[in-house]
């Protein structure tokens, strides 16, 4: 059984190999995928920040912390893959979701909330977003999907 825990801002993990992650651009020569971590709360995306660069190759991550702040981040760094939380100031992650997809349809989103219900995945299926991931279940599901994702990029 995987098992999280959040401590004094550090993600303690066990049951995770590293995944693949890597893709080539046009000269051949390996390139890093982006990850846009989109939560309210820093110590959640400094722990979900370390997990993803230490489980995935050739990942870097960077941080918004909230809906706004991640549309005007995603508009300058173009990420691979977004991973948003759905209670934040300014802008939820439903409402950033939105207008990412309407915007730039082509980058994955994915959903990391601790408001998991069957109406939550139903309303983020709406938006665009493709999967909703508990921050109660475990992370072995977000990382995998991340680095299928990521690896779809390639």
């Amino acid at each position: 059984m995987n098992h999280v825990l959040i401590e004094q801002g550090e993600l303690f993990h066990s049951g995770v190999s590293p995944l693949p992650a890597l893709r080539l651009g046009s000269s051949g020569d390996a390139e890093m995928s982006t990850v846009l971590i989109v939560d309210a709360f820093p110590a959640v995306r400094k722990a979900l920040r370390r997990l993803l660069e230490r489980q995935l190759c050739s990942v870097a991550c960077i941080e918004a912390a909230n809906g706004l702040n991640a549309i005007a981040k995603t508009e300058v760094s173009r990420p691979d893959l977004i991973i948003l939380d759905l209670c934040m100031p300014e802008m939820n992650g439903f409402e950033a979701a939105r207008v990412l997809r309407e915007t730039m349809p082509q980058i994955p989103i994915l959903m990391f909330t601790s408001h998991d219900s069957p109406a939550v995945e139903s309303k983020a299926a709406s938006v665009g977003i493709r999967a909703v991931f508990s921050k109660y279940a475990g992370i072995t599901a977000l990382v995998a999907q991340a680095s299928a994702l990521l690896s779809a990029c390639s």
